[in-house]
């Protein structure tokens, strides 16, 4: 993992304004970036005046793209108002050697609060390309924390993804249609009601070569969830920016 603490000083008249843009970044940073784990905002007891961030990456990748994103463009542009033209800020990079998130089981699950409830209504579709969509559920980006990750993916008629595997093992239930699966060089044909257990590093392959809709829903042992394509060994974080690998089914 990548860390970034972020030593900043803000002018006087300008600490609502601060608060009001760091805020909005450090939420959508949290809520919108897969890759990002943690991003809190420190106030200095002794100087209202002086803050903290303390930024954690799944890695130098995922800080990258967080420096892509329009809510980072936004805050840079109120980061020249605010802060203080000499010594207003200064960045240090850090190598994790612990942390509660990457440690993982027990500990990983404590940072999550405690119970709760998710609307449909506020969770997004994740647009993969090709036909295929994905609705996050439990795990980034909506509960970080959990040991899990969780949601649902509808392939239109004859869409698939490509041969892949995680970093992680992965159980996928068969809500909706048929699948053709491709389990380590073995295809296997699904209904609704059935499952796979894939084991973390085995190549695999949903596709719908069916006229109608496949609905599935897939469970992750971990809530930081890479996908590495067999065909080319790229490894992409799952759901992130670089996840939108839907092709035809072949």
């Amino acid at each position: 993992m990548q860390a970034l603490i972020v030593s900043l000083r803000v002018r006087p008249a300008e600490r609502t304004a601060f608060l009001t843009a760091i805020r909005a970044d450090a939420e959508a940073s949290v809520s919108n970036e897969p890759g990002c784990i943690r991003f809190d905002v420190l106030a200095d007891p002794d100087d209202p005046n002086r803050f903290t961030l303390y930024e954690l990456y799944r890695d130098a990748d995922a800080l990258a793209a967080h420096r892509a994103t329009p809510h980072f463009a936004s805050w840079r542009e109120a980061a020249a108002r605010v802060l203080e033209p000499e010594g207003g800020q200064t960045n240090r990079l850090a190598s994790t050697l612990w942390t509660r998130e990457a440690a993982g089981g027990v500990a990983g699950r404590l940072a999550a609060a405690g119970p709760v409830v998710i609307r449909a209504a506020g969770i997004g579709v994740v647009d993969r390309g090709g036909g295929v969509t994905t609705r996050p559920g439990v795990g980034a980006p909506t509960v970080r924390g959990c040991g899990i990750s969780s949601g649902t993916t509808r392939f239109a008629p004859g869409t698939a993804l490509p041969l892949h595997h995680h970093n992680v093992a992965e159980q996928v239930l068969v809500l909706e249609g048929a699948a053709d699966v491709e389990l380590a060089g073995t295809t296997h044909h699904l209904a609704a009601g059935d499952l796979t257990w894939v084991p973390a590093g085995v190549p695999h392959r949903f596709a719908n070569r069916a006229d109608h809709p496949l609905r599935i829903q897939w469970v992750y042992e971990g809530d930081q969830v890479t996908r590495t394509v067999e065909a080319t060994g790229e490894t992409v974080a799952h759901l992130g920016d670089r996840d939108r690998l839907g092709e035809a089914a072949d």
